[in-house]
């Protein structure tokens, strides 16, 4: 930790002990029914900016962005206690938790730019499929929706190899990716046609997923096809 850090925190830290005691004080000597845990958000997200504030503070030790991990969904904890003081806990926990997962899926984010690792998109994106599947379900109900959804996850794999693949110029991964976001984009579509009983249409989409994912293996096949090099003619000299 770096002396400025220290400082500012230590210093944050003060103030906010300073309030919580005032708050306390002065509630217990106006005889004021203040609940103690309406101050939980602010507790929570004090707690969160210990985890998070390290990295912009001393970005010369990227190693302190693993702090990110337990710091974001700590500070989505604060964000939902918050709004379940502004509606009823309830519904705000019952349909938004799933919020957690995405704030852990920018931490991820975070920790690969700070660590200049573009490898860390493939947890970050894996994370936000769960959390995009888990959202829409805890919104509408419809948990049966996971017959396909679950191909969610191969599907942000395939996308995250193929930009991968497309920043570092391999076509390897771009191949992978591209074919795992096919098949695993019309299987995920088809099962839940099937689950609504559309046969026929679960079928098209199918059938169309398999002939695009067979016509982008033929192109790569032919595209990617290594060249033979011909070797020189060798030349033979007489005496």
């Amino acid at each position: 930790m770096t002396h400025k850090f220290s400082f500012i925190s230590g210093l944050f830290l003060i103030i906010a002990g300073g309030l919580l005691s005032a708050y306390n004080v002065l509630a217990a000597a106006m005889g004021l029914d203040l609940a103690a845990w309406r101050l939980a958000p602010a507790t929570v997200a004090i707690v969160a900016l210990l985890f998070v504030l390290p990295p912009f503070f001393n970005p010369r030790q990227p190693g302190l962005a693993g702090l990110f991990i337990p710091g974001m969904p700590i500070l989505a904890v604060s964000v939902l206690l918050l709004a379940s003081q502004l509606v009823t806990p309830g519904f705000i926990w019952s349909r938004f938790w799933p919020m957690i997962l995405v704030a852990l899926a920018i931490g991820f984010g975070l920790l690969g730019a700070f660590l200049r690792n573009i490898w860390l998109a493939v947890p970050a994106a894996l994370t936000l499929a769960l959390a995009a599947g888990l959202q829409l379900t805890a919104l509408t109900g419809w948990w049966w929706m996971w017959a396909g959804l679950w191909a969610l996850l191969p599907l942000a794999l395939g996308l995250t190899l193929l930009v991968i693949g497309f920043v570092k110029r391999q076509a390897g991964l771009r191949l992978a990716g591209g074919i795992l976001m096919l098949i695993f984009g019309t299987a995920g579509v088809g099962l839940v046609l099937l689950a609504l009983l559309l046969w026929q249409a679960a079928g098209v989409v199918l059938g169309t997923g398999f002939t695009l994912a067979g016509l982008w293996l033929l192109w790569a096949a032919f595209v990617n096809r290594p060249s033979v090099a011909r070797a020189p003619a060798s030349t033979e000299s007489g005496v």
